[in-house]
């Protein structure tokens, strides 16, 4: 997608030396998750602005760290849709962190617990269910 439309790319300051290929990812500890993270290969990004650096008038990047450190979640919130990828999983009407993929489980269950708080908005996870809050 950067190669074919050059769009400016944003992301947290944590995640920066990652996508651009600069450090390693911190390795998960899990068995499971460490069998993934070798299959999943990726090319490097260059040229990735700092997303403190983005604004806009709908849409609102709401830090969940703990899936990884800059985990971010993204709320549009015209539509109260509020994505969260890996930030937590939604099965029915629960939400709930990804123990065996989370860097950190203490950041990762307080982001839980933040999203959580939130109302009015429909969370769209990586995985699972839409769940409406």
């Amino acid at each position: 997608l950067k190669e074919k439309y050059s769009p400016r790319i944003y992301a947290p300051m944590e995640e920066i030396p990652v996508i651009e290929g600069k450090s390693k990812p911190v390795q998960p500890k899990g068995v499971l998750s460490k069998f993934v993270s070798v299959l999943g290969k990726t090319e490097a990004v260059p040229g990735i602005l700092p997303l403190e650096e983005f604004s806009s008038s709908w849409m609102k990047a709401v830090p969940t760290n703990g899936h990884t450190p800059g985990s971010t979640s993204y709320l549009f919130e015209p539509e109260g849709l509020l994505f969260v990828g890996d930030a937590v999983n939604v099965k029915g009407s629960e939400a709930s962190v990804n123990r065996q993929f989370s860097l950190d489980l203490e950041k990762a269950e307080e982001s839980r617990k933040r999203i959580m708080s939130m109302s009015g908005v429909t969370i769209l996870p990586g995985h699972g269910d839409s769940l409406k809050i």
